[in-house]
C-alpha cells in the first residue's frame, strides 16, 4: 500500500516556500506551535499561512517541558492561543521527548511511566475540548518504557522509527526519516507517511489507525535505477552522501538519478555485499534504511 507523504517542520527549517513543497507530492504540513512555557515558533506564523495558502492540510505540534499535569495543560493553552486564528485540519500533538526528561531532572523531577502518560492526557483532554482533533508524538523508547499506550486510545498516535517497517500498532502517523529532501525546503526535513487518511478529512475521529496482522507496517519504496527522477531519488543521494559517505557526483542530491548516482549505488550494493546491479529495489532499499 503507497501512504501519502506528509512533513513536519519548525524555525530549523528555515523559510519555506510551500507551493514547491505541494509540487513535489507533500500532502499534508505538522508545524511546531512552540514550546514549554509560551514560546512561541517564530516560524509559526510564516509556515502556517505559507501552507494553508499553498492548499495543504496543517497539523500542530507543542515541543513540551512540562514535569507535571497542570504544566502540560497550561503549555496545550498556549498551544491553542497561538493556533486559534489558524484552521487546523490534522492533529493537535504532545511532543514530550529525550529533552523534556533532562529538563525535568534538572528541576529535582523524574517523570514515572505513569507521570507522562497523564501529562500526554491532560495537554490531550486540553485540546480535544476546544474542538480540536487530539495526539501524541513517541518513538520506540518510549512507546515501550514511557508510557502506558493502553490509556491513550482515544488521542492519534504519531510514531517515529527510522527504516523501512514501523513494526507497531495503532499508529496513524509514522515519522520515518529526519533526511528527508523536499523542493521548496532547504536542507533534510523529517518525512512521515499518512497510515490512517482519514485524518486529513473533515471527520473529528481521533481513533488510532487499524492494526495490523503481525504487529508490523510495512512500506514498499519504489524501485529506482538510472533515469529515475523525483524525491525518493534525493532521499536515496542524501543517504548515500550523508549516511555511508558515497558521493553521487558534483550535482550532490538533485533528485536525477543519473551515471554518477549509479556508480555510487553499486559501490554501496559492493561494500554490503549485496547484488551489484546498480537497481535499488527491497534490499538495497532496506540495507541504506537499516
Amino acid at each position: 500500500m503507497n501512504y501519502k507523504k506528509i512533513i513536519d517542520v519548525s524555525k530549523h527549517n528555515g523559510t519555506i516556500d510551500f507551493k514547491k513543497v505541494k509540487a513535489d507530492g507533500i500532502a499534508a504540513v505538522i508545524i511546531r506551535a512552540g514550546y514549554g512555557k509560551n514560546n512561541i515558533d517564530v516560524k509559526l506564523k510564516a509556515n502556517i499561512e505559507g501552507a494553508i495558502a499553498a492548499g495543504l492540510p496543517v497539523g500542530i505540534y507543542w515541543f513540551s517541558y512540562a514535569y507535571g499535569e497542570a504544566m502540560a495543560a497550561k503549555e496545550a493553552e498556549y498551544c491553542l492561543a497561538a493556533i486559534k486564528p489558524y484552521k487546523i485540519s490534522l492533529p493537535v500533538f504532545f511532543d514530550w521527548e529525550y529533552d523534556s526528561m533532562t529538563y525535568a531532572k534538572k528541576n529535582g523531577v523524574t517523570p514515572t511511566k505513569s507521570g507522562i502518560t497523564a501529562m500526554t492526557k491532560a495537554f490531550c483532554n486540553k485540546v480535544k475540548a476546544a474542538g480540536y482533533k487530539a495526539g501524541y508524538y513517541l518513538n520506540q523508547d518510549y512507546k515501550k518504557n514511557h508510557y502506558n499506550v493502553s490509556q491513550l486510545g482515544d488521542f492519534v498516535e504519531w510514531y517515529a522509527r527510522y527504516g523501512a517497517s514501523m513494526n507497531t500498532t495503532g499508529a496513524a502517523i509514522w515519522q520515518y526519516s529526519d533526511t528527508g529532501r523536499v523542493s521548496g525546503i532547504s536542507g533534510n526535513v523529517d518525512m512521515n507517511y499518512l497510515i490512517d487518511e482519514k485524518l486529513l478529512g473533515s471527520g473529528t475521529s481521533s481513533t488510532p489507525a487499524k492494526e495490523t496482522k503481525g504487529g508490523t507496517v510495512t512500506v514498499t519504496l519504489n524501485t529506482l535505477k538510472k533515469g529515475s527522477k523525483g524525491n525518493e531519488v534525493k532521499s536515496l543521494q542524501v543517504l548515500l552522501i550523508h549516511k555511508f559517505g558515497i558521493s553521487c557526483g558534483t550535482s550532490g542530491a538533485d533528485g536525477d538519478f543519473g551515471s554518477a548516482t549509479l556508480l555510487a549505488v553499486k559501490m554501496f550494493q559492493e561494500k554490503k555485499k549485496l547484488s551489484v546491479d546498480g537497481i535499488v529495489g527491497a534490499k538495497t532499499w532496506a540495507a541504506l534504511l537499516g
